[in-house]
């Protein structure tokens, strides 16, 4: 019997990868030696800096294409990185005006980068779609992941979510998702919805939300995995572009700054950032 065929798909904006991807080649693809892992990066080739005031990061640098080609191009496994204009994407995001900031928990940019986050998102599984993996990994290259992770044995139609910072009934955790082939085309698609519910519903909270309501509207069988033995499945921390890990997380995981990280990785295949 041949090596499963896995994509791992990384959505969003890239901060301190260097790290980000050592945590990912322990972690993940180097731990499942019966899976043979192909890597899809998204990224927006004319975003150079991010301003969030949200998240304290204040006019910080984006790593370029080239520079992530250069950490994962020479890993373990193939690497594709798709680019788009953010730029492009904008216009036709520009119905969501502060009109409907009064649904989000969080101002009108945060919103938007919802948005801009699920277009990443398709446009990465898009080019692993092209490959048929049997299984897909959907996680983000400003996360860092603490523990290993198992691919599981999933039917068609089922995908596996990290039950931890979710809400029973309500939200589902968005940062990362093991998915069978029919679950990732639904959950690779999830921003096609939001518009809609942001348009219809009166208040729709936050992604995590809005996630859950399209699984149960496209019918997808997702597990909510807790706790093994008494430990996390998938634990990962976001990174801010400062160093800082997001304040839910560090309170979490009890981990504060990238240094924090650094130290969980002793084997680290590169210098300290």
């Amino acid at each position: 019997m041949g090596k499963t065929r896995a994509a791992l798909v990384l959505f969003g904006v890239p901060k301190f990868f260097d790290l980000v991807w050592d945590a990912y080649v322990e972690n993940l693809l180097s731990a499942n030696a019966d899976a043979c892992f192909h890597v899809f990066v998204h990224m927006y080739d004319d975003l150079e800096s991010i301003t969030n005031p949200r998240n304290k990061e204040i006019d910080i640098k984006i790593q370029s294409p080239a520079h992530i080609r250069s950490i994962a191009g020479s890993g373990p496994s193939p690497l594709t990185i798709v680019t788009s204009r953010q730029g492009e994407f904008d216009n036709t995001i520009d119905w969501l005006t502060e009109d409907y900031e009064e649904k989000f928990e969080f101002r009108l940019e945060t919103a938007r980068n919802v948005f801009r986050q699920s277009n990443s998102l398709e446009l990465a599984f898009a080019a692993a779609a092209r490959i048929e993996p049997d299984i897909y990994v959907f996680a983000r290259p400003d996360t860092f992941l603490l523990r290993t992770v198992s691919l599981p044995t999933l039917s068609n139609g089922e995908m596996y979510i990290p039950q931890w910072h979710g809400w029973p009934g309500k939200e589902v955790n968005d940062r990362f998702a093991v998915c069978s082939p029919m679950a990732a085309e639904i959950y690779a698609r999830k921003g096609r919805a939001y518009e809609r519910y942001v348009k219809d519903k009166a208040y729709v909270h936050n992604p995590e939300r809005m996630l859950r309501w399209w699984l149960v509207e496209n019918e997808v069988v997702f597990r909510e995995i807790g706790d093994e033995a008494h430990r996390w499945w998938a634990p990962l921390v976001r990174i801010r572009g400062n160093g800082q890990i997001a304040a839910r997380d560090a309170a979490t995981f009890k981990l504060r700054d990238v240094d924090d990280l650094k130290a969980l990785l002793p084997g680290s295949r590169r210098p300290a950032l």
